[in-house]
């Protein structure tokens, strides 16, 4: 509803633009999806831009350093790629740990706040 939009923000990655997603943005203007193609970097963003044919143009932008984490399929086999400062899949396979070991605990465990500046998920031990 409201379509087409001045801009498209895709906070998730996709392995390729979905052919809606062009046609939710006025030719001229654009969008920046993070990347996925193959196991690229996340921190890879496309900046793109829709033309009047239907199509989007752009290039490859590195938005920063920041740790960055992928699961990738490679055959029959599932791959962790990741890069940056923090290991972040290690810090996803302790956590996915401790909540085993706490009885893999339900959602309702898990309380959320929210301030205008940020959210707090907590684990309500």
């Amino acid at each position: 509803m409201g379509a087409p939009y001045d801009r498209l923000i895709a906070t998730c990655a996709v392995p390729r633009i979905p052919a809606e997603w062009l046609e939710q943005v006025k030719p001229g203007d654009g969008f920046s999806p993070p990347s996925a193609v193959g196991c690229t970097p996340p921190s890879w963003h496309a900046r793109l831009t829709v033309r009047e044919d239907g199509t989007a143009a752009g290039r490859f932008l590195d938005v920063g350093t920041a740790s960055w984490a992928a699961l990738c399929r490679h055959g029959d086999r599932w791959i962790v790629e990741e890069g940056g400062p923090v290991p972040l899949w290690e810090r996803v396979e302790d956590h996915l740990l401790r909540r085993r070991e706490d009885g893999s605990p339900g959602s309702d465990r898990f309380p959320d706040h929210c301030v205008p500046v940020k959210q707090t998920i907590t684990w309500a031990v």
